[in-house]
């Protein structure tokens, strides 16, 4: 599907063509790459069993940012969506951009659902945050389905589609923001997952280059995808930044000489009392006026 379409800047019902056999093995391959996308920062989370350095924040506005896309594609394909009632082998192959939104979404939410389940995101503000993106998700899909069902690609339907996409657009353009003053505001990566945000920046740029030179979509469908991959890369740079200065603070701890203990003799063999306080083995502290120990004489 051609991306204006898609991004809603240009609404209207995509024509079901042959996909072809590279076009579906290409869908299926992003779809699953998607899907993948977020297990290396799931394992993250799990291993170190904390959220911290993860933007609550982020999360949301990535979820919205393909749950926008999810409802803009239910509206200008819903034809193809329809036609899934006589079978799924017929339609699925004309719905992969739509599967891989879903999968992207999916992802997006089981990893927000990790971060406020670990300290310390888990707090009650941060799982009503949570909620509502859920919630909201469920809401814009809803409303695709029925306002589509009631007029399939019709002109109130398409203008929803294409308030979908610029809000969509929106998103993209303001999601990894929340993440770098988090990022900044830490001083350290934190749970942040390298790989995650290495995948899904350099898949931002391809996305863009794609829709640039091949595609030649206009600035408004390229810019917030150059937007939101150049954000994802500089929260990555910035926190391989943090990560590599502690590294190098560690290690020169590690190589400190430690400093030199006195030789023996010219230190009392100092002991605790019962009661906590500081005396000397078998001599009192001269000036403090304490007593030999306990069964000394």
């Amino acid at each position: 599907m051609h991306a204006r379409a898609l991004a809603g800047f240009d609404a209207r019902c995509a024509e079901t063509t042959d996909v072809g056999g590279v076009g579906i093995a290409l869908g299926v391959i992003l779809t699953a790459a998607t899907a993948a996308l977020g297990i290396p920062q799931a394992h993250k989370l799990l291993r170190l069993r904390s959220s911290v350095g993860i933007s609550v924040g982020t999360l949301c506005l990535t979820i919205m940012f393909a749950s926008f896309g999810m409802g803009a594609t239910i509206v200008v394909k819903w034809p193809q969506v329809t036609s899934c009632a006589s079978g799924l082998g017929g339609c699925l192959r004309h719905l992969l951009d739509a599967t891989q939104q879903l999968a992207s979404a999916l992802t997006w939410l089981t990893l927000l659902a990790l971060t406020v389940s670990l300290p310390p995101n888990n707090t009650r503000r941060h799982r009503l945050v949570a909620a509502g993106a859920c919630f909201t998700t469920v809401a814009l899909w809803t409303g695709a389905v029925s306002i589509s069902n009631a007029m399939p690609c019709q002109p109130g339907a398409l203008r929803y589609a294409r308030v979908l996409g610029w809000a969509s657009a929106a998103s993209a353009s303001v999601q990894y923001l929340p993440q770098l003053r988090e990022t900044c505001k830490l001083g350290d990566a934190g749970s942040l997952s390298f790989m995650t945000y290495a995948i899904q920046g350099l898949g931002a740029a391809a996305v863009a280059v794609n829709q640039i030179v091949v595609l030649h979509d206009p600035w408004m469908v390229w810019l917030p995808n150059v937007v939101s991959g150049a954000t994802q890369l500089v929260v990555l740079g910035t926190s391989i930044y943090f990560f590599l200065r502690r590294m190098r603070g560690a290690a020169l701890s590690a190589t400190r000489p430690a400093p030199p203990s006195p030789p023996p003799g010219d230190a009392p063999d100092l002991q605790f009392g019962l009661g906590g306080d500081m005396r000397t083995s078998g001599t009192s502290l001269k000036g403090f006026g304490t007593e030999p120990l306990l069964g000394e004489s």
